[in-house]
């Protein structure tokens, strides 16, 4: 008469570990438990079948007519819970899961950050989400902060020199909302014929005794020029905007450049050949994104979601 015990998933991994086994002592050592318990839980499991699976002798085990045909079920039970188990996992993860992101994001960003960082961070977004659309225009950082002031609906990715600039005065003035995405340093850079190419790293004073050159959207003198004039006067031979001009007058070995590194898979222009000098009395730069308080409440998982995966790629 079958058992009116209640039988368990151990229980059965039990048997179908013995019945590869050639003794219950090797099952036991596979099981990291003891003979004894092993048998135990064996005799428990053949009496709520009511069948006896397992020939017991000194030779070792064999299973018995009614084991082979509990072993064919049993095999396909403990398949089945596996595979509840991994239908179960996969509904967790979707419960937590990011949401699904709709929309599309207005995003005006400075050059350093335009040309490497955000490009991939929303290559990765639209990986995974289809009904997302952005639309990534450079401006200078002037013109990003008048967007903002102006609450256009737009998300605007800008640097800040702490103690130098003024740009969270002006956001906090704008009633923005702003967060701080990276820390990033800026770095001298220079063409292996360049008498500086040696060097592990500069200050400003012996950038100064060298031709400069700027890469910047107009002539208006901005944060990394006014960091230089602060030192003394800088020898400023080329200010463009144009990236490969930029690169060409650097690699000519003709002016010393300068590059804004969050990390070296992210940087705007490296290129192989160039020499990178950490600027040693050169302050942080700091990266943040900001948007009106409005565009930010319509837009707030994309933007967020943006900002969540650039942090990631810079980890």
């Amino acid at each position: 008469m079958v058992g009116c015990g209640i039988m368990r998933i151990e229980q059965l991994e039990y048997f179908v570990e013995t019945s590869r086994a050639t003794s219950l002592s090797k099952a036991g050592e596979r099981l990291h438990i003891t003979q004894q318990s092993l048998n135990a839980a064996l005799k428990k499991l053949e009496e709520e079948l009511g069948a006896t699976l397992l020939n017991r002798d000194f030779s070792g085990i064999q299973l018995t007519e009614q084991g082979r045909i509990a072993l064919q079920y049993t095999e396909k039970i403990l398949e089945q819970v596996e595979n509840m188990k991994e239908a179960l996992a996969i509904s967790m993860q979707r419960t937590v899961a990011e949401p699904v992101l709709t929309g599309s994001l207005m995003i005006y960003s400075t050059a350093a950050a335009n040309h490497a960082l955000i490009p991939e961070a929303i290559q990765q977004i639209m990986n995974g989400q289809e009904q997302v659309s952005f639309v990534l225009l450079e401006k200078n950082k002037t013109e990003i902060l008048q967007e903002i002031k102006d609450k256009q609906p737009c998300l605007g990715i800008v640097s800040h020199i702490p103690e130098i600039e003024n740009t969270l005065e002006l956001l906090q003035g704008y009633g923005a909302v702003y967060q701080k995405i990276a820390d990033a340093k800026i770095y001298a850079v220079v063409a292996h014929t360049h008498p500086l190419a040696q060097q592990k790293s500069v200050t400003i004073k012996t950038l100064l005794k060298y031709p400069i050159g700027f890469f910047q959207p107009d002539y208006r003198p901005f944060a990394l020029q006014k960091v230089l004039e602060s030192k003394g006067k800088p020898r400023v031979q080329l200010i463009t905007s144009n990236t490969q001009t930029y690169q060409r007058t650097v690699d000519s070995g003709q002016i010393v450049g300068f590059n804004v590194r969050m990390n070296f898979r992210n940087s705007l222009g490296m290129r192989q050949g160039n020499s990178y000098l950490p600027i040693r009395d050169f302050p942080n730069v700091e990266l943040y994104w900001a948007a009106n308080e409005e565009y930010y409440q319509a837009q707030k998982l994309l933007i967020e979601a943006l900002a969540k995966q650039m942090k990631e790629i810079l980890s």
